[in-house]
């Protein structure tokens, strides 16, 4: 009889082990589904990304200590930047977007002719653009935004090519670094130079805000070491930013960092 029980025993045994070791099983399968479900979640949601906990470091408390100055003669924004990993970065990038400029008449305002530009401003002066230098330089409307009385106008010769924004309503030319990017609703943009690209141009960039037909410079930057080489909108509030260390003897970049540059408010 001792040993008919201590063999009922054993097995009783065997089986909780076995329950225990089964349930335990499916719980890691649980979790790791769920954990799953969370990555495609997130990985497919830009508001579930920017939530998670992800931002690594501030910007002023890490060796990367090169925060964007607001510039004094705008209104002014709140804003903050943090560094984030290159992977975030990757996992952000998929998410830009930009917006594009109108194309909407200009003929009350604007005209061609060869290589000159002939600008009328709403208070009735009239501006004559042309190059001296070259028979060979060209004026190219890309477009017209009528709310904002706004004309994007290109430039380029034989040397070099600019743009900028011509505004009718403010009787002034906004010339523009050689990277330009719209945010998605056509709020804000960003212009920046790339002395890895465009050496001829000297490094920086700025952050600007379309209203009533003026454009306000919100936030700038100019670091000679650490250069902005790419920028872009998650929405007309995020911006993500690609940094590069400059070594300029051998002139090529010895560093990265990425951040992501959050618009809080406007004051």
């Amino acid at each position: 009889m001792r040993v008919f029980i201590t063999i009922i025993s054993f097995l009783l045994v065997i089986i909780a082990c076995n329950t225990t070791k089964n349930e335990g099983d499916q719980e890691r399968e649980f979790l790791s589904r769920e954990s799953q479900s969370v990555e495609v979640k997130t990985g497919n949601n830009l508001d579930s990304l920017l939530a998670l906990n992800t931002i690594e470091l501030n910007i002023e408390s890490n060796d990367f200590n090169y925060p964007f100055e607001k510039d004094t003669s705008s209104a002014g924004i709140k804003y903050s930047i943090k560094v984030i990993s290159p992977e975030f970065f990757k996992k952000l990038r998929k998410f830009s977007k930009e917006g594009s400029f109108p194309q909407e008449p200009y003929s009350a305002y604007a005209s061609k002719q060869d290589s000159l530009l002939i600008l009328s401003y709403l208070d009735g002066r009239k501006d004559t653009l042309f190059d001296k230098r070259s028979n060979e330089s060209k004026y190219t409307i890309e477009g017209y935004w009528e709310k904002q009385k706004m004309l994007l106008v290109s430039y380029e010769d034989w040397e070099e090519s600019d743009s900028f924004f011509v505004s009718f309503a403010e009787q002034e030319i906004f010339y523009l670094a050689p990277s330009f990017h719209l945010s998605p609703n056509n709020l804000r943009f960003v212009t920046f130079s790339n002395v890895l690209e465009t050496p001829t141009y000297e490094s920086g960039s700025l952050i600007g805000l379309f209203l009533s037909g003026k454009i306000t410079t919100e936030i700038s930057y100019k670091n000679k070491e650490w250069i902005l080489t790419e920028a872009s909108w998650l929405d007309d509030y995020h911006l993500i930013l690609s940094f590069s260390q400059i070594d300029y003897d051998n002139f090529e970049a010895i560093d990265q960092k990425y951040a992501i540059l959050i618009i809080e408010d406007e004051k």
